[in-house]
């Protein structure tokens, strides 16, 4: 807080134009935001009130996020009017919690620098975590070694990632695939026989015995590089191939009976890490509620859709 009150005070103060009563509160803010008519809008841990007039400037908030977002306004406010801005009273809180960006860095990505230098524009936007899609570029270790780091990340510069994240009010949710897109896993000759099928570079078949314990491995290993995330999304979408080997064959399971009891075991793995599992949603789209009732509470489903044409009349499907 303080890096951003002294980043927004260098902005605001002008030779002509020197404000001398820019307060931040903490402790106490509860009062400032039970002025306003919104009583229930206390259990947002963003909300925050800004006052702008004669006396100066006041952002009060019962939480360091909501002093931040004060700030941000703020810092919108000097965009559009300069230095001299205008007298406002605002009380402002977001009523979804959990506000991400997703960061796809598998295969290829921007340069490292380009990475950090978003950080600060989605805090801008008032999004308050980024997941991020990247467990081939981190030198894990054992038994998953990437062959190539060329394109990996130094510790060095994972651990920078997180720093500047967590500078920014951001939580890094890293998404570590399980099921399905596991080719830097399943190319290693040491899991071939976990594939699915011959063809299927990226897919697990549930039905290995090692498999559950390989989708163990990766999830434990990501958890423990980010202890101060509440959330690891485990990914198991796109698992196309899901089914038609022979062992899954003769189970008598259906398709998505093998996924949910397959994707409970992974669920399980991520709460003894003490982290809420994300997870796609496509395998089970067309699942009965029978089968869906199956499936381990403990999860978020995360809907994606690529179209954006019918986004709203596809996502009122799920409701």
């Amino acid at each position: 807080l303080t890096y951003h009150a002294k980043r927004l005070c260098s902005a605001l103060i002008e030779k002509e134009n020197v404000y001398h009563g820019f307060h931040l509160v903490f402790g106490g803010g509860e009062e400032q935001i039970q002025k306003n008519s919104f009583e229930k809008c206390q259990q947002y841990i963003d909300a925050y009130r800004l006052d702008v007039n004669a006396q100066g400037i006041l952002i009060s908030a019962a939480s360091p996020q909501g002093l931040f977002y004060g700030i941000i306004t703020l810092e919108r406010m000097r965009e559009q009017y300069g230095c001299r801005l205008p007298a406002v009273s605002i009380f402002d809180y977001a009523s979804v919690k959990v506000r991400c960006d997703y960061w796809d860095l598998r295969s290829i990505h921007p340069p490292f620098e380009k990475l950090l230098a978003n950080i600060p524009v989605i805090a801008g936007c008032k999004l308050n975590a980024i997941v991020v899609e990247y467990e081939d570029k981190l030198r894990i270790g054992e038994p998953f070694c990437i062959e190539n780091q060329t394109f990996s990340f130094s510790p060095q510069q994972f651990e920078q990632m997180k720093e500047r994240c967590a500078l920014w009010f951001l939580e890094l949710i890293p998404l570590q695939q399980t099921f399905g897109h596991l080719e830097y896993v399943l190319k290693d000759p040491r899991f071939f026989s976990l594939r699915e099928t011959p063809s299927a570079v990226g897919e697990m078949c549930p039905c290995k015995p090692q498999a559950a314990e390989v989708a163990r491995a990766l999830v434990q290993n990501m958890a423990k590089r980010h202890p101060e995330s509440r959330y690891i999304h485990i990914g198991c979408d796109e698992v196309w191939s899901l089914g038609t080997c022979k062992q899954c064959a003769e189970s008598g399971k259906s398709r998505v009976q093998l996924f949910i009891e397959f994707v409970n075991q992974v669920i399980e793995a991520a709460a003894e890490q003490g982290k809420t599992p994300l997870l796609w949603h496509d395998m089970f789209e067309h699942a009965t509620g029978e089968e869906l009732a199956q499936l381990d509470r403990r999860a978020v489903v995360c809907i994606w859709i690529y179209n954006g044409n019918d986004l709203v009349t596809r996502v009122r499907e799920f409701a």
